[in-house]
């Protein structure tokens, strides 16, 4: 694969720059080498590929190859044309104040769209900052749980351990609570209705 890359640049082909960058980055199918991949990819971003945005934010925000840097990682993200790539990264700095001011609410809209892109352990992190007292909002313990339950419902073992863990610590009303703010946010990702069967039972584990 790699070969049709080089021929691509000695054609000076752009985006090859980029695409090559990115296979050393990883290590696909080469030996990794931050340094060649940082050369490629500022070569395809100076000639206009928007595309090395994201590869490049990648590396500052890892600090491979580039010095770590969360302001430039943050940057280099932003003006990539697919940020929704980097949901991970970006919910990570806008939580923790990296690179940005501290915004919780920003975190939860990069983790709402990682959901949307079928990356489930997002429902444990929103659900952890409302359990953590991270978003200042009524009925936070509820929505928490709410989260939690989704995750759990979908597989993910760390929202599965929390939901069995608040099930001695919170009761049947919360929990009632928390199904309804579920099947909410259940609605505006557009997941599969199956879900609805597993909240509607849920809170028959929590005690009275």
């Amino acid at each position: 694969m790699r070969k049709w890359y080089v021929r691509a640049i000695e054609l000076n082909y752009m985006r090859a720059y980029a695409d090559l960058g990115q296979i050393y980055l990883s290590g696909r199918g080469v030996r990794r080498n931050y340094a060649k991949a940082s050369s490629l990819l500022q070569t395809a971003l100076e000639a206009g590929v928007l595309g090395a945005h994201g590869p490049i934010g990648e590396m500052y925000f890892r600090g491979n190859g580039r010095p770590r840097s969360y302001a430039k990682a943050l940057e280099h993200f932003l003006l990539d044309p697919a940020p929704n790539i980097y949901t991970t990264e970006l919910a990570y700095m806008y939580r923790h104040g990296l690179g940005i001011g501290r915004d919780p609410e920003g975190a939860i809209k990069w983790y709402r769209t990682a959901l949307i892109k079928g990356r489930n352990y997002a429902t444990y992190e929103i659900g952890t900052m409302y359990w953590n007292g991270e978003v200042a909002e009524p009925d936070s313990r509820a929505k928490a749980l709410a989260w939690f339950l989704l995750g759990a419902g979908y597989g993910g073992s760390k929202s599965a351990r929390m939901v069995e863990r608040l099930k001695s610590e919170l009761n049947r009303v919360l929990a009632r609570k928390a199904v309804v703010h579920a099947k909410t946010i259940s609605g505006e990702i557009i997941w599969d209705m199956a879900i609805f069967g597993y909240l509607n039972k849920a809170p028959g584990g929590f005690s009275e």
